[in-house]
Order: C-alpha cells, then sequence, then structure tokens
C-alpha cells in the first residue's frame, strides 16, 4: 500500500533546491517550484484532483514535502507519493492528489515541514467491511458477496445502497439462432479481494477484484432454460473507487476480461446499480437525465398536473413549482379536490434513457413492468448521468465517454418503491448482444488484403474494456442548473499538470521541441502538426470512429474509391498502436497542454491498452496487430502491449489502471516462448536459432526493454535493470552492429541475453526497428541508464541506416549496412545531434522535409481536406487521399522530435543567414567596456536590490498595476555605436502579468524639460509610470520574461521589441517592431538563462540558452540604426523580482 504525504503551504519560498532531506516524515529542502496549468477549464464545482510532475535526477527524495499554492498566495493541502525514481533513488516522477481545487494559476512548492491537518480522511476495516469516513460522510464497502458498496450515508442518513456490477449473458449455439434468442443469464459482480491501495488524508483508493458469478438462469423467447450455472465466473473485473476528502462524489473505474467463448457467450448487458432509498411521497420523487449542451430531461415520479389546475393554501402554481424540483407540502385528505386529484394522477415507476447508436437518444418511461413504454422524448447525444433523488436527498451517477462507447443506456426502476434501483449500462440491454467473432471465418491473404490471419488466433478471449463513472451524493434535490454542472465536470476536461516548459526542461518522456514559430519552415512544421491534429479529430466524427470496442483507436489506411477508410479491407482498418499514433498524440500533447489533444490521446490509451492487448491466458501481454476486428490478425506482439504506450497516462494522471497495465506487460516473455514474432515470416527449419526463443532487437526487445524499465524506475526492483544492460551489451556485441542479421536473434528470457547464430555476414534492413515506440523510448533510457558503449553502437546505427550504399564514406566494413529505404529522419538526426556532424544533420533534413514538401519555399499543406458532398457520398466528408495514420504519426514525431535534436541546423535560408551572421558578430565582439553593478542609478523609490559586483537581486516594488511599483535601473554611462551585452537571468518571482524590459540606448526627447541628458529629469521620475518613457524617451525596448496584463497561464509569455518615438506625437502606439514571440519555453522560475544581445546598424540580435536549448531573435529597422548613443536600462514592472549576474556590455574590437 502506498503511503502518502501531506502537506500545507508554508509562508516562505526560497529559490534553490537543497537536495537532501531526513527520510524519517514528510519533510525536505524547499524552494523547487513547479507552475501548473489546467487542462481544459478549472472546474466549476468541487472536485478531487489527481496527477503526476517528473522531477530531475537528484533534486527531490521520495519523503519530500510539498505545498500548493495559487496565485494569491492561499494555501491549499496537497497529499503525495512516489511513482517513479531514479537510479540513485530520488524521485523520478511523483503522484499528487489535492481537493477542491479550482482557480488559475497554481505552483507546486518543495517545503521543509509537513503540518498535518486536524482532520482528514478515515479508512477503518471491519470484519468484513471497510468504511471510509468524511466529516459527514460514510462510505461502507463490502468484502464478500455481490453487493461491493453496502451503503453511502450523509448526515447519518443512507443515500445509496446495494451498489453492484451486473450483467447479462446470452449462451448456446449461435450457429442455429441468433445470439438474441439464446437463453439469458443474469450475472453480478462477486467480491474476491478488497484492497486499500492508498489512505491518505486527502485522497483514498480502494479496489475491488473479482468475477460476474451466475445468479440466475431463465429462458429467453421460446427456448428453454439453460441447466446449471457458471462454474467459478466469467468475466474478471477490478473496480477501484476514488474518495477525496470534502468532495461528495466518488469517482469510479471499472475493467473487465471477457473470458468467455466467442461462438457460445454473448453478453446482452454489463453495467452498475445501486439502490436509492425514498423516503417522500410520490409527486416529491425525481428522475433525470442529461442530455447535451447543459440540457437535461427532469421529471416528478407522480407529475401534478391536473384538467383543472392544481393548487395548495399559499402555493398557486403547484405543477411548475413541482417541475423545478421544489418540495410540495404534503397533500392531505383534507385538502380536497386536491387530495382526490392526486389519487388518480399516473406514477410513473420506471424511466430509461438508450443511446443505441452515437446520433441518437430515446427517453421513455412506463408505469409498471405489464405496461408498455412511453416514449418521451429524443435527442442527439446524452452526456451519461442519470438521477434518481427526492427532495430529500439521493444520487446522480454519471459516465464519461457516455454516447461514444454505444450502446449504452440508464434506467431508474422501481419508482414509485420504497427503494428504487438506479443503473447505467455499459452495454445496454437494449441493443442486441456482443457478437465478438471474427468477421469471417475464412482467412484472407496477406498479400491481397494485408491480412495475417492464423488458425485459432483471431480470437478475443483476454480482451478488456474499462469505463470511468461519478457517483454524486446530495442531501437535498438540486437545481437542473446544478446537476448539468455535475454532469459536464464529470464528462470533461479538468485535470491538473505541470506547463509544457517545466516537462520539457526536465526532459519528462525524453526529447522533444516546445512550438517555435519564428522562422517560415518552423511557422510551416507548427501549422502541419496542429492540422494533422485537425483532420483526425474531424476524421473520428464524420466516419463515427465510436463504439464500446472501438472508441479510441482510429482507422489505418484510406480508400480515395469509396471515400471511405479501409474499415472492411483486412489489415488496412483499425491502426491499434501501428507505427505509434499514440506517441505522436501524447507528444504533441506534452509540447502544447492542449484539452482536446489529451482527450484523444487519453482515449487512444484507453482503448489500446484494453481492447487490442491480451490480459489473460496463453498470449496475455500480447496485442494484436492492425485488423477489421481488434483481435483477429493472427500477428500478436510484445510491441502493441508494451508498457511504453501506457506510461504517458499513468505518470501524467497517476491513474492505476494504466499502472495495472504496465505490471501486466512483464509477464509478455512466457507468451513470446510460444508465439516468437518471427515464426510465420522466417520459419525456423529456414532460419534455425539456438536460443530459447527468437526476437528482432527492435520493435521486440525494446518493447520488452520498456517494460523493463517502468518497472525498475517504479520499483526499484534492480532485477529489470540489469536486463536491460545485459540486452544492451548483447547488442553491442553483435558482429554488424544492430544491423546484424536476417532480422531475428536467439533470446534467453532468464538472462535477457540476445545473440546471433545465423548465416554468417548476413544483414537486414529491418525498418521497423526504432519506428514503433523504440526511438522514442531510447531517448529516455539513456537518461536513466548510461551506457556509452551501446550509445556507439546506436549512433552508429543512425548513421547508416539511410547512408546510400555509394556513399564515399563507406568502406568494406560498413557498406552492407543499412541504406533502407524506408526514411527515419530522427534516428538520422539522432546520430547527427551525438556527433555534432553539419552534413548527417542536413541528411536527416532533407529526408523529413523533401519526401513530401517538395521545394521549402512552397510550404504545402499536407493535411487539408477536400470536401466530398452528397450524392458522391452520404454525408458531408473530408479526404485527403495521401493521408495514411502510418505517415501521419511518423511524420509528426519527426516534426516533435527533429527541433530539438537539430534545429540548429535547419535548412532554412533566413533562418541560417541570421544565425550565421549572429555567430560571426559575436566572436567579434570582445573588448570588454562595462562590467559590473556598482555605476547604476534608479528610477523610482519602492524597488530592492541585493548586490555585487557581478551579481544583483532586483525587486520591483510588490504591488501588481501600480505605477509607483515600477522600477527602472539606468547605466551612469552612455554607450553609443554596434556593441554586445552579455549577461545570466534568473526569474525571481511567479508572476503571470507584467514584464521585464532591456532598454537600450536611452535619451530624451529634447523637448524640455526632458533633455536628452536623462539624468537631467530623473526627479520626474519618481514614479516610473511606462508612458514617462515612451512619450519622451527615444531608445530599442526589448520586453522578455513577459506577460499580458491580464493573463492567469504560466506559460504564456511573450518576447517583443518597441521604438520609441515620442517626435511622432503617437505614444505607445506603432512602436512596436516585428516579429513578435509568444510561448518562448523559457523563463520558468528559478532556472538559469543566459543573454546574449548584439546591436549592429540597423539590426538586433538577442540570443536566449538555457540547459541545452537555445533561440535566437531578431529585429531589423531603420528606427534601430537612427540610435547613436544614449543609456542602458533595467526594467520591471510591479510584483516582478529578477536577478541578473556577470552583466557585460562589449565592443567591436
Amino acid at each position: 500500500m502506498k503511503t502518502p504525504s501531506l502537506v500545507l503551504t508554508g509562508i516562505f519560498m526560497l529559490i534553490n533546491l537543497v537536495a537532501s532531506l531526513p527520510a524519517a516524515a514528510a519533510t525536505g529542502s524547499a524552494g523547487h517550484i513547479v507552475q501548473l496549468q489546467w487542462i481544459g477549464s478549472p472546474p466549476s464545482h468541487p472536485m478531487g484532483q489527481s496527477w503526476g510532475v517528473p522531477f530531475e535526477k537528484g533534486k527531490v527524495k521520495a519523503r519530500q514535502a510539498f505545498e500548493l499554492k495559487t496565485a494569491d498566495g492561499t494555501a491549499l493541502p496537497v497529499q503525495s507519493w512516489p511513482l517513479a525514481y531514479w537510479p540513485d533513488g530520488s524521485v523520478k516522477w511523483m503522484g499528487f492528489a489535492a481537493p477542491d481545487v479550482t482557480g488559475a494559476p497554481l505552483s507546486l512548492h518543495t517545503t521543509t515541514t509537513a503540518p498535518q491537518p486536524a482532520e482528514g480522511l478515515s479508512v477503518r476495516n471491519n470484519p468484513g467491511q471497510t468504511v471510509i469516513t468524511d466529516r459527514n460522510r460514510a462510505y461502507t464497502i463490502n468484502h464478500k458477496g455481490s453487493e461491493i458498496i453496502a451503503s453511502v450515508t450523509l448526515d447519518g442518513k443512507e443515500i445509496a445502497s446495494r451498489g453492484r456490477l451486473i450483467a447479462r449473458l446470452h449462451r448456446g449455439d449461435a450457429i442455429r439462432q441468433l445470439p438474441r434468442h439464446l437463453p439469458v443469464e443474469q450475472l453480478a459482480g462477486t467480491i474476491e479481494k478488497v484492497e486499500t491501495e492508498q489512505a491518505g488524508p486527502l485522497r483514498v483508493v480502494i479496489k475491488v477484484s473479482g468475477v460476474y458469478g451466475s445468479e440466475k438462469v431463465r429462458s429467453s423467447g421460446d427456448q428453454p432454460a439453460a441447466a446449471g450455472s457458471l462454474s467459478g465466473g466469467m468475466l474478471p473485473f477490478t473496480l477501484r473507487l476514488y474518495f477525496y476528502k470534502g468532495i461528495e462524489s466518488i469517482r469510479l473505474v471499472h475493467s473487465f476480461v471477457y473470458d468467455g467463448d466467442q461462438d457460445r457467450d454473448f453478453i446482452g448487458g454489463i453495467g452498475i446499480e445501486f439502490g436509492v432509498p425514498f423516503r417522500e411521497a410520490l409527486y416529491n420523487r425525481h428522475v433525470g437525465f442529461t442530455t447535451a449542451g447543459g440540457g437535461i430531461w427532469r421529471e416528478p415520479v407522480q407529475p401534478l398536473v391536473t384538467r383543472h389546475p392544481l393548487q395548495l393554501e399559499g402555493l398557486r402554481n403547484v405543477a411548475g413549482h413541482q417541475a423545478t424540483g421544489h418540495r410540495v407540502p404534503e397533500i392531505s385528505p383534507s385538502q380536497q379536490p386536491a387530495w382526490n386529484w392526486v389519487q388518480h394522477l399516473p406514477a410513473w415507476d420506471a424511466f430509461k434513457l438508450t443511446q443505441l447508436h452515437p446520433g441518437g437518444f430515446t427517453i421513455a418511461k412506463r408505469t409498471q413492468s405489464h405496461s408498455s413504454w412511453l416514449q418521451a422524448t429524443t435527442g442527439l447525444r446524452s452526456d451519461g448521468m442519470v438521477v434518481a433523488a427526492d427532495v430529500s436527498g439521493g444520487v446522480g451517477l454519471s459516465m464519461k465517454d457516455f454516447w461514444q462507447s454505444f450502446p449504452v443506456s440508464m434506467e431508474v426502476e422501481g419508482a414509485r418503491s420504497p427503494e428504487a434501483t438506479l443503473r447505467s449500462w455499459f452495454w445496454s440491454p437494449d441493443a442486441d448482444p456482443m457478437d465478438l467473432r471474427h468477421y469471417d471465418t475464412l482467412a484472407h491473404d496477406l498479400d491481397a488484403t494485408y491480412e495475417d490471419v492464423q488458425p485459432g488466433l483471431s480470437t478475443p478471449y483476454g480482451v478488456a474494456r474499462t469505463h470511468e463513472l461519478t457517483l454524486f451524493v446530495f442531501g437535498t434535490l438540486p437545481s437542473s442548473k446544478q446537476l448539468t454542472g455535475m454532469a459536464t465536470q464529470a464528462v470533461g476536461t479538468h485535470r491538473l499538470m505541470p506547463v509544457p516548459a517545466y516537462l520539457h526542461r526536465v526532459r519528462a518522456f525524453g526529447t522533444w521541441s516546445l512550438p517555435d514559430r519564428s522562422n517560415p519552415t518552423r511557422r510551416w512544421m507548427e501549422e502541419q502538426l496542429d492540422s494533422s491534429f485537425h483532420f483526425y479529430q474531424r476524421a473520428v466524427e464524420e466516419h463515427q470512429w465510436y463504439g464500446f470496442w472501438n472508441y479510441g483507436d482510429v482507422m489505418h489506411t484510406y480508400d480515395a474509391s469509396r471515400h471511405a477508410w479501409r474499415y472492411d479491407i483486412g489489415g488496412y482498418a483499425w491502426a491499434n498502436t501501428e507505427l505509434a499514433p499514440n506517441n505522436w498524440l501524447w507528444y504533441s500533447f506534452l509540447r502544447t497542454g492542449r484539452a482536446d489533444i489529451f482527450r484523444m490521446a487519453e482515449a487512444m490509451t484507453r482503448h489500446t491498452g484494453d481492447v487490442d492487448v491480451y490480459h489473460i491466458g496463453p498470449m496475455k501481454g500480447l496485442g494484436t496487430r492492425h485488423n477489421v476486428s481488434h483481435w483477429g490478425c493472427g500477428a500478436k506482439e510484445a510491441r502493441i502491449g508494451q508498457a511504453a504506450w501506457k506510461r504517458f497516462h499513468y505518470y501524467l494522471t497517476t491513474d492505476e489502471r494504466s499502472g495495472d497495465l504496465m505490471r501486466e506487460a512483464l509477464e509478455v516473455e512466457k507468451a513470446m516462448m510460444e508465439l516468437e514474432p518471427l515464426r510465420i515470416a522466417q520459419p525456423k527449419e529456414q532460419f534455425p536459432y539456438g536460443g530459447p526463443t527468437r526476437l528482432r532487437w527492435g520493435p521486440d526487445w525494446l518493447a520488452l526493454a520498456g517494460n523493463w524499465l517502468t518497472e525498475w524506475e517504479r520499483s526499484g526492483d534492480t532485477r529489470y535493470r540489469d536486463k536491460i544492460r545485459e540486452g544492451l551489451n548483447s547488442l553491442m556485441r553483435l558482429p554488424d552492429g544492430l544491423f546484424t542479421g536476417t532480422g531475428g536473434l536467439s533470446y534467453d528470457p532468464a538472462t535477457g541475453r540476445m545473440w546471433y547464430d545465423g548465416r554468417e555476414g548476413a544483414t537486414n534492413k529491418n525498418h521497423l526497428s526504432t519506428i514503433m515506440g523504440g526511438f522514442e523510448l531510447l531517448t529516455e533510457l539513456e537518461d536513466m541508464l548510461e551506457h556509452p558503449f551501446f550509445k556507439k553502437t546506436l549512433v552508429e546505427y543512425g548513421t547508416y541506416y539511410s547512408m546510400p550504399g555509394d556513399d564515399p564514406r563507406r568502406n568494406t566494413t560498413n557498406r552492407r549496412w543499412g541504406d533502407i529505404g524506408f526514411l527515419n529522419p530522427r534516428m538520422t538526426g539522432y546520430a547527427a545531434a551525438a556527433l555534432n556532424d553539419p552534413d548527417l544533420a542536413a541528411r536527416a533534413w532533407r529526408e523529413f522535409l523533401n519526401p513530401r514538401s517538395g521545394s521549402r519555399e512552397r510550404f504545402p499543406q499536407l493535411y487539408s481536406g477536400s470536401p466530398v458532398t452528397p450524392p458522391d457520398v452520404h454525408t458531408l466528408l473530408h479526404e485527403n487521399a495521401r493521408v495514411s495514420t502510418n505517415s501521419t504519426a511518423q511524420w509528426g514525431l519527426n516534426a516533435i522530435i527533429l527541433p530539438e535534436l537539430i534545429g540548429k541546423y535547419l535548412p532554412d535560408s533566413t533562418f541560417q543567414h541570421q544565425h550565421y551572421e549572429f555567430e560571426t558578430l559575436k566572436n567579434n565582439f570582445n573588448k570588454v567596456i562595462f562590467s559590473d553593478f556598482d555605476d547604476w542609478f534608479a528610477d523610482g523609490k519602492k524597488l530592492s536590490l541585493q548586490a555585487t559586483r557581478k551579481s544583483l537581486l532586483f525587486r520591483a516594488g510588490p504591488t501588481p498595476a501600480s505605477d509607483a511599483d515600477h522600477s527602472v535601473l539606468w547605466t551612469n554611462r552612455e554607450f553609443g555605436g554596434d556593441l554586445k551585452i552579455e549577461f545570466d537571468f534568473i526569474r525571481r518571482d511567479e508572476a503571470t502579468r507584467y514584464v521585464n524590459i532591456l532598454y537600450l540606448f536611452a535619451q530624451g526627447s529634447n523637448e524640455p524639460p526632458y533633455e536628452q541628458d536623462i539624468t537631467r529629469w530623473n526627479s520626474l521620475r519618481e514614479i516610473p509610470a511606462m508612458k514617462q518613457y515612451f512619450d519622451h524617451m527615444n531608445l530599442f525596448h526589448v520586453s522578455f520574461a513577459a506577460f499580458e496584463n491580464d493573463n492567469n497561464l504560466p506559460g504564456a509569455d511573450y518576447i517583443r521589441a518597441r521604438r520609441y518615438r515620442p517626435a511622432s506625437g503617437k505614444g505607445l502606439a506603432g512602436t512596436d517592431l516585428k516579429p513578435e514571440y509568444f510561448n518562448t519555453g523559457f523563463f520558468e522560475p528559478g532556472v538559469l538563462h543566459h543573454f546574449t544581445i548584439i546591436r549592429k546598424g540597423d539590426t538586433v540580435w538577442m540570443e536566449i540558452r538555457s540547459g541545452n536549448r537555445r533561440q535566437l531573435y531578431h529585429w531589423t529597422s531603420p528606427q534601430i540604426g537612427s540610435l547613436t548613443s544614449g543609456r542602458i536600462g533595467l526594467r520591471l514592472m510591479g510584483s516582478r523580482a529578477s536577478e541578473f549576474n556577470n552583466f557585460k556590455i562589449m565592443a567591436d574590437e
């Protein structure tokens, strides 16, 4: 069981993290700051939050204390627990939880102590039950039986009971009759194990495991009932329950595995139900379903709508009062004719909403089981929340991705009785039963349809499905607005995450770049990344890639002849992780923080982790290659089920289900012993090997290495590190490096050793090695395990991978290596970066840009879609026949990774010219003419300075948006002509508004009293309002670490240049110089940045370096050239604080 630590925010914030901390308590060093942002909008209603944060090696220990702060410094409690460790024992990823977090911005801080709150969640294990208590609420979980949630009480009153999992199974011979006509068996989830996975004061996690067991058998139609019951149960399940302090809802995550016979066992319904006690009269009971767009259908169980308006004393519009959820006073026999009328009004016992397809739902109700259903209304897409309550309280149950996971339904039954039953069906009984049989009984040829069907392997036995729900508990009936707000929030995306700039700086998940539009080529690449995601986002909707077993996946290949994706053509249908669309989406999200990308990445991770992989049985851990049915292809491979696909979701959200799946992947080697990946392509009789089994170093061994890396960093178990190391040693020893052999290597799972024992001198052109997630894994593995000899081998592989066979750099040793036609630019780029080889970098950029884009000057739109309209198609579609998921995922990953590896070699003529000119000039300005902080004067009275000759901690006044709190420092000397300025900069604030400014060549306008020498009117700037400067000074201004005045997002900074021209009489208008730069990814608080600014004639260059990142900014204007001399200045607006070190001004020698 994880033992979380709880901390409350303290008072002081330091800047530099101290590495050591005591291990005995939640204490530690102070000052490490992580800026957080919301994925999507902040929640409008209270809800619990869990998220993950990565840390650099050696920075944070496992028992480190943390604090969470809002923008105004408010202290919020936070609970923490390690998710992964660095080899030195420091924390690589930490999980955090906090209740009722809203607003922005938020920041996470290390602190020295962790005071405990007076009261938190309580977990008590009684005989046969676990009880979670939170002030006036208690939740009782059974340890046996089928009633998992025994009761939920609020202020001592039971609000819900009998929370259990339910299913219906149609069993029999489906060849003789349709599955829906087979006998139906009622199943209920039976508890086998209850675990308290986390028991902190702010967050409690309970895991319930079991199987669905038979309750009874009944016939369907005219068929006789089946004999007996299910021996030992079936459909293994887990149900996690999440409790957060002070939050009146429970998050539920349900997963089940199909372990039936696809020819005989057809699931006719699976869901969850609760008992809801009713204490009020029928007319004070209500049922509701949320619809879409903030809508809700809700009605009383007994509507008080009569032929003549019903009136009570003091209440004239009874029906209207009732319809809005207000209590109707008790109607007694003495109140006539009201009493008599009520006795004759219908009361409705059952209500249901069915969404059998993504484009429509129906709401119906009935008075009793022997009566017909009455259609109430229809609609398009329901948000998926059902409500059953009386005016004294009740529950709402919301399902995430409700309509997307059709066929689904919600219902309330027994609304006229003392206890109603509320159900949410993951698979609606109103739909036909699941038919998981393969789409054909015949295999279709690999050459004809790209399908690799093998006897007995097109089986769903062992696939899974996960659903997320939220159970809301209320003591009074909420309003419609409150209910729809709950539903919208439960199914929406309201999560915390570290800002992308921070994730990038600490190399979370390896090597990738932040968005950069600073030159035409980079801008074009960013536009294509945006449009590629939009293309697939739109394709999901236009081609309706929804459904219980489908949602989250995308199709593989398009068929322009039919204006459709090849949904029915063998290996061209569902993608099933082929060529890493998961990674494309997750890296796209990491660099942007966009909620729409997160939703698609999360849905794909859920789907590919559950549906495309086997979780039990002889193929456990293996996944299925792309096919018409998700489990149809006979190629079962480790790379489809690898932990690497789930790492993003687990570490960013702390999702325990993803954690289960990553650990499950460790068992895949057992399955690989029986189903080794080359058994069909290279039969052992023709390609003999001597090891216990055989695999390819990539993608097979890389998938295993990702499983081991994940377990090693999560558990600290060094056995998995040793298996990785042994594998790397094996690869390093291969005679022809990673090109050795015909594709397969002997492998011993017991030791992790690989070797080649095939035909001597054979090499291969396996292009799949690193494009199934392997490259991205290797860049992260490098940070965990230094292995310089394997790195040399990998660099060698990247160098020769696509090198033409006749390249003059080849020799007799390496002429058989590589020359692979399937280009992998990031592999070439990796080698170029490691060797700092501009020729190799140029090849990598050609490989990336030329095959798709042609001339760089044309900048084609790769992912635009042409509309296709009826009658050529059934509905409006957008088509691009060149697009495939394989190419899109690989193009996107290359576009994201290459700029980080070899961005300085990007072949953009303007970009290259600017860099060349800057580097040349930088080497010319070496004569230091100013180098300390002793020779400055100040504008403003509220600044704070801590200075030495080489260092300056500069703080403006504390009040934001106050002219009097602005502060400016000026050099006493004037400087003229061309020059270079260098300094180190560290941001020492957490502000998300206002700016830092560097001024160059400042002189007064020479209009009295604003003389050219600005020291002569320094007294006029005791309140250093910006207007005094842009109205009365000639100068060049560049703002950095800057934010708009109304901004709240920590990463939404900008860099902007201006030329003040008081003679224009226009103030600030027209002073801005292009280009402007936004979301730079720099300026995290506490992080060192080195600035180099060069002015040469009409041009100013500004280079910023931080860590391994470098960016050049550039402005050209005759207005810059007209500045001949003046003072150098530094401005901080109110509330800003900055540290400057080693400030130098240099002239051209």
